[in-house]
């Protein structure tokens, strides 16, 4: 009996597991692209676009009342910065657009390479090279 007393008390007192690595903030969930200024030029589109990532690792894009064009994504949120890499399904999607992303709160920034180099900093807009786009989350009214 007392050596289950001594057991739980050992129990009781040891100290709590860490924590692991913390996982990048999920996309999942639909984003609606919002214009940003910076420098002068805009970060596109601003034109009633929506990402919708679903947690199949579908990407649904809608342009205005368009029908969506659906995606396929695959992320590396536990990297420096989180990767993201897009392509189109089928034959046609073997050559992925590569990207990075952050989410701060209710912002996801993406930046997509163009021309089939990841790009390194989501902070900076890269030019021809690259393309940033800013989102927000849709909430459910």
């Amino acid at each position: 009996m007392t050596a289950i007393f001594l057991g739980l008390a050992l129990v009781a007192a040891a100290p709590a597991p860490k924590e692991g690595p913390k996982k990048g903030a999920p996309i999942v969930g639909e984003w609606a692209a919002v214009p940003v200024s910076e420098g002068g030029s805009v970060d596109l589109p601003p034109d009633g676009t929506t990402l919708t990532f679903t947690r199949d690792g579908k990407c649904l894009m809608k342009k205005g009342a368009n029908k969506p064009e659906e995606w396929l994504y695959l992320t590396s949120p536990n990297k420096t910065p989180a990767e993201v890499d897009i392509s189109e399904p089928g034959p046609r999607g073997e050559r992925p657009i590569r990207g990075i992303y952050k989410v701060d709160g209710d912002t996801l920034i993406l930046c997509l390479g163009l021309d089939g180099t990841r790009p390194t900093d989501v902070g900076k807009s890269a030019g021809g090279s690259a393309l940033r786009i800013t989102l927000k989350r849709v909430r459910p009214d």
